[in-house]
């Protein structure tokens, strides 16, 4: 039995390399050879593409030793290939959610403050929006989940951050189950992203893969975009249905009715072990 656990495990995880980094980064191999081939002035020209073909499958022909090699190179620049776009990806979801931090920290700061310049010039004249509802982000998924901690502390007193994980904890695998997935979809959007940026960057010798890749990265953001608002609705709803289950499973025994936000002052005071500092006066 764990035999045949472990047997399947691998084969799910081999399958998942294969689709997720081999598959895609071959592709992207084939479309860097074919840049090579053609270039910009020939980047239509079918014939020569096909001649180039036969030509580099003549060492497959040559014997199983080369053969071998050329696969075998193949496969590592695909999978090289695969683990770059997935460095890139992590980077790309960290610009789409804000946080940016360190050296970009001045750049983040700035986008910000023109995005709210923007959003006043072109706010209806007479619409009194609440600071809270201003952009306070680079970007628009930033504000987005940047939204939820301040609604939560607004209506609980509570930190989003701390009780994230404690609520996540509370939750079934049927609860859990469309927050993983808005969550994986996002992680999606990003990567789609990431080979977006790898194909603008062929793009730059080759123009086909240019378009190819501001396509992919055009659909991406709009995923991203959709993933981020729907994965902020439901780490939303997760708290209003489960705040008060937080508390009590804290003892700290909730009246019956709409929860105080004195209550959420002492969950994290609870969850911070008494060292959470308190920004917004009690309601």
């Amino acid at each position: 039995m764990p035999g045949s656990f472990f047997s399947e495990l691998g084969k799910r995880l081999a399958e998942r390399w294969l689709t997720s980094l081999i598959l895609p980064g071959l592709l992207f191999v084939v479309a860097a050879w074919s840049a090579g081939v053609l270039g910009n002035r020939r980047a239509l020209d079918r014939a020569r593409l096909l001649d180039a073909a036969e030509q580099s499958m003549k060492p497959l022909e040559a014997g199983t030793g080369k053969a071998l090699v050329t696969v075998v190179a193949a496969l590592f620049l695909a999978t090289i290939t695969g683990l770059t776009v997935k460095a890139l990806a992590g980077a790309i979801e960290i610009i789409w959610t804000g946080q940016w931090r360190g050296p970009f920290r001045p750049l983040g700061r700035h986008l910000t403050n023109w995005r709210r310049n923007r959003e006043e010039h072109t706010r209806p004249a007479g619409l009194d929006v609440p600071d809270g509802y201003r952009p306070a982000a680079p970007t628009w998924m930033g504000d987005r989940l940047g939204l939820v901690r301040k609604r939560v502390d607004t209506e609980y007193g509570c930190s989003l951050d701390l009780a994230w994980p404690r609520l996540w904890l509370l939750l079934d695998d049927t609860a859990r189950a469309p927050v993983n997935d808005a969550r994986r979809r996002l992680g999606e959007a990003a990567a789609l992203a990431a080979w977006g940026v790898m194909y603008l960057s062929l793009g730059t010798v080759y123009w086909p893969a240019a378009a190819a890749g501001a396509s992919a990265f055009l659909v991406a953001w709009r995923k991203g975009r959709a993933a981020t608002d729907a994965f902020a609705a439901l780490v939303e709803a997760v708290v209003d249905l489960n705040i008060r289950a937080l508390a009590e499973a804290l003892s700290l025994q909730p009246a019956p009715g709409r929860l105080p936000r004195s209550i959420g002052v002492q969950i994290n005071d609870v969850l911070d072990k008494g060292t959470y500092i308190r920004t917004t006066p009690l309601g």
